[in-house]
Order: C-alpha cells, then structure tokens, then sequence
C-alpha cells in the first residue's frame, strides 16, 4: 500500500505547514497577537494537534461529519457561525492561557 500511496501524511502535513506559515502565521503576526520569537515550523506543529482537538470537538459535541459533509458538498461547519465562534474562542483561551486554574494576578488578572 505504501508503494502506491507514497507518504501521504509527511506530504500533506508538508503542504498544510505551507499553508498555515504563509496565511494564518502572517496574519496573526502582523495583527501582533503571535509570538514571532520562536521558529514558525514549530509554531506551527504546536497549533496542529489544537487544531485537529478543535475539529474533532466540533464532530463528537455537534455532531459535524466533515467528510460526509465535504463529499455531498455541503458545508464543513454548523449552520451558524455563531456555534463555531463559541467554541474556538473556548480553545484560543486555552491556547492562551493553558489549563491552569485562574489566579488573580496572572492571565490578565482574571479569577
């Protein structure tokens, strides 16, 4: 199967790192709301498990099938952006802060 395939995952992740390093990166570096000390590659390696987390919440808490939705042309997300706001918003504050408790004092003095 490898023969055939080659390797696909190291490919696309190629290509999805690409992606990524010059969209999102240069956006949210130059909105100053990325650190842009530390090497994009692993920036980016960071923000892929958060993202493919992200997704996968969608699919188990919304029900979202990506690819059944992708193959009948449908759109990948809920109805509402809404929904979709909500939840990345929960996983930025993560990405933010990480999953320590809240201190006053510490992540921008909230409790």
């Amino acid at each position: 199967m490898r023969d055939i395939l080659g390797d696909v995952p190291v490919r696309s992740k190629r290509l999805g790192l690409k992606f990524l390093k010059f969209t999102f990166l240069d956006q949210q570096e130059k909105a100053g709301k990325i650190r842009r000390d530390l090497d994009a590659d692993m920036r980016i390696f960071a923000l892929l498990p958060a993202q493919e987390g992200f997704l996968d919440d969608l699919a188990v808490k919304r029900g979202v099938v990506f690819a059944e939705n992708a193959r009948k042309g449908k759109p990948l997300f809920p109805p509402t952006e809404d929904i979709v706001r909500k939840e990345l918003e929960g996983f930025a504050e993560i990405l933010r802060t990480g999953l320590a408790p809240r201190v006053a004092g510490r992540h921008g003095g909230r409790t």
